[in-house]
């Protein structure tokens, strides 16, 4: 502060100013220091980590689902009314002057009452689009020829970029994800194709191991395994039944019910044209279990379209933990199962030796030409044993189950 006199001036200091600048200067330093230490931490995370195996770049497809579907059901659970705070800040910030409701998913706030189940939506909706955004981009590189890096490289940055889109979609308008939301309801039929797939799949190596198993405790002449079978197959038979009558009782108007025994009719047709010569392929077990998943996707096509003759709206589908549950259960077996999407046989023992002994052979070739080289010279990073096409496949299917997780969850609340 100066103050001017006809014959001198006098100079003020501003005490709290300058403890002001006492405490803010090694703040400011230490939060410079911080920023760039965690800039540098950050990129040197999002370029850590391989994956050198199939089954690794599997997992890694699958815990981007989990994760995903995770931190959708958070949201969906406890719903985050703690936004209203930061959209009123980004409101006065850019002095719209409508109020919190301005920019993204803030517009949820318009209708107070249903602001809670509206935020939920959409985020939800969010989460969903990142994840299949994220799984169609990958199958994208795998046509483009870049499969193995796809699969191999960089798997950190893939759930760093799943959370940086959520984080972007948080400004982008609710209409537009309200309209995902819907296609979402329709592209997760997919997921059903499959399921199917993968049931055959699963149930055809159960019964071929457990056929081919030897073992030495029988019962009247039949091996326990093939008891086993017969019972399993019955289990399922039995089950079907049940989900019969529940959906003929559940929707007994006009042609609903006829929807339900028309599948079973179909089912038991094919059951029994699979135990006959004619299909050398059929088993037991893997046609009952047909019969059993045609009642649950009947269950899921009536849920989605009966509407009651008084106009009333009822849920009559299967609860949300049940459908989680089955999606679960194909996930695990995408992730077992998914690399006999061509069927290819397994090769030989004798063909595993004979490569096992040419691959020691040209290890021992070339570990006289390693020592020939410089010190400085760098070794080469190990080329990821990934299968293209299982890759692309696993992508495909990640991204109809996350719009299927996101229906089923939207649907919960």
């Amino acid at each position: 502060l100066e103050l001017g006199v006809p014959c001198f001036s006098i100079r003020v200091r501003s005490v709290p100013l300058a403890m002001g600048n006492c405490v803010t200067a090694p703040l400011y330093a230490l939060s410079a220091c911080l920023g760039s230490c965690c800039a540098a931490g950050c990129c040197k995370l999002a370029c850590a980590g391989f994956v050198n195996s199939a089954k690794g770049a599997r997992c890694l497809l699958l815990w981007l689902q989990v994760f995903a579907a995770s931190t959708s059901l958070g949201f969906v659970l406890a719903s985050p009314t703690w936004l209203e705070k930061p959209c009123s800040w980004l409101d006065s910030g850019l002095k719209l002057g409508s109020g919190p409701s301005a920019v993204g998913v803030c517009e949820c706030f318009n209708a107070t009452a249903l602001a809670p189940q509206c935020l939920s939506d959409q985020m939800a909706y969010r989460i969903g689009a990142a994840a299949m955004l994220m799984y169609l981009f990958l199958l994208l590189l795998c046509v483009s020829g870049c499969a193995r890096g796809a699969a191999s490289s960089l798997p950190v940055l893939k759930f760093m970029a799943l959370f940086l889109l959520v984080l972007a979609f948080l400004f982008v308008p609710n209409s537009l994800f309200s309209g995902f939301g819907f296609c979402a309801s329709i592209v997760a039929a997919g997921f059903a194709i499959a399921q199917a797939i993968l049931l055959v799949d699963f149930t055809l190596t159960w019964n071929d191991i457990w056929a081919r198993a030897e073992s030495s405790w029988r019962l009247g002449g039949v091996s326990a395994y093939r008891w086993g079978l017969l019972i399993f197959s019955l289990v399922f038979l039995v089950l079907g039944g049940v989900l019969v009558g529940h959906l003929c009782s559940a929707f007994s108007e006009g042609a609903w019910k006829a929807a339900p025994l028309t599948a079973l009719g179909v089912s038991v047709l094919m059951l029994l044209l699979s135990i006959t010569e004619w299909c050398q392929v059929g088993t037991l077990i893997t046609s009952c279990a047909i019969i059993l998943f045609a009642q649950w996707l009947t269950w899921e096509a009536l849920a989605a379209g009966y509407r009651p003759s008084d106009g009333s709206v009822v849920s009559l589908g299967p609860p949300a933990w049940l459908d989680l549950t089955v999606g679960a259960a194909g996930l695990l077996a995408l992730l077992a199962f998914g690399g006999s999407w061509r069927g290819d046989a397994a090769p030989s023992p004798v063909a595993v030796e004979l490569a096992s002994q040419a691959q020691r052979g040209s290890d021992s070739q070339s570990a006289s030409s390693r020592d020939e080289e410089s010190s400085d010279t760098t070794v080469p990073h190990t080329e990821a044993n990934i299968d293209t096409w299982d890759f692309a496949m696993q992508c495909l299917v990640h991204s109809v189950a996350a719009a299927y997780v996101t229906s089923v969850l939207v649907w919960w609340v």
